[in-house]
């Protein structure tokens, strides 16, 4: 049910857009693309890295596990706790490594598109606004476009990293 409203949500947004500037919209839209897939060609390799790495890591959290517990008498009598516990600890190390650098690249295009979006908006608007006090207009009709867009890429920014979060987690 929250992926429909999500959906719908989207679809709504990008109608508003549409209304307010056709040719804006696509130009916007064709920017992000533009720039969501050069995140992908230049994050896959890595993640596809990370991906491998915590695979192998969690198996040998598994293997030290299995071993520590299987032959808990012997390590027991003759006393090599230290060990189990340095070599699990590696092993954890490793896979803990891996997942915080893992989170915060999956992160990053989010992070730039809400960064390039908004800030692109923020700029737009001040220098119409320095135009308009230059021409001693006290409106301007591309203004309140750009309002629409700031709302609406604000709005709609969460959801290609949503998609791409899910996506990669699978």
């Amino acid at each position: 049910m929250n992926i429909f409203v999500d959906v719908v949500m989207v679809i709504a947004i990008i109608l508003l857009l549409l209304f307010a500037s056709v040719r804006m919209t696509f130009v916007v839209l064709a920017s992000l693309g533009i720039i969501a897939a050069f995140f992908n060609w230049a994050l896959k390799r890595r993640l596809s890295m990370y991906g491998l790495t915590r695979q192998e890591s969690v198996a040998r959290i598994i293997k030290w596990i299995n071993q520590g517990l299987g032959g808990i008498k012997e390590i027991k009598v003759l006393r090599r706790e230290n060990y189990f516990i340095k070599h699990l600890g590696d092993a954890s190390g490793l896979y803990f490594h891996v997942e915080a650098n893992y989170g915060a690249l999956t992160q990053i295009p989010r992070l730039f598109f809400e960064v390039l979006a908004l800030g692109g908006m923020l700029g737009l608007i001040v220098a119409l606004s320095l135009l308009n006090k230059v021409k001693r207009k006290t409106e301007s009709p591309l203004l309140w476009k750009f309002g629409f867009f700031g709302q609406g890429t604000g709005v709609i920014l969460p959801y290609p990293a949503m998609k791409s979060h899910f996506f990669h987690e699978l």
